[in-house]
C-alpha cells in the first residue's frame, strides 16, 4: 500500500506528464502547416478556369461535375463542385 506522500507524488508525475503532452500538441498545432499546398491551389485554378469559360447553366453542371487533374489526388478523385463546396 502506498503511503500518502508516494500517492502524491504520482498524482504530481500524472500532472506534469498531461502538461508536456498538452505543451507538446499546442506547439504542433500552432506550427503546422496551414492552407492549400500548391497542389491545392492548381485544383481550384483549374475549376476556377472552367467556371468562368461556363456561360448557361448546362455549361455550370457540366463544370461541377468534371475533376481536374485526377492524377494529383491521390485516393479519391473530387470534382469541381466538392472542391468548392457545391455538393
Amino acid at each position: 500500500m502506498l503511503s500518502r506522500k508516494d500517492e502524491r507524488r504520482g498524482l504530481k508525475d500524472i500532472h506534469i506528464l498531461l502538461l508536456v503532452v498538452v505543451a507538446l500538441l499546442s506547439v504542433y498545432l500552432l506550427t503546422a502547416k496551414q492552407g492549400p499546398t500548391e497542389a491545392d491551389k492548381s485544383l481550384l485554378r483549374t475549376c476556377g478556369e472552367w467556371y468562368s469559360s461556363a456561360h448557361t447553366r448546362r455549361d455550370t453542371l457540366l463544370a461541377d461535375n468534371r475533376t481536374p487533374q485526377p492524377r494529383l489526388q491521390p485516393g479519391r478523385a473530387y470534382s469541381c463542385g466538392q472542391l468548392f463546396g457545391y455538393h
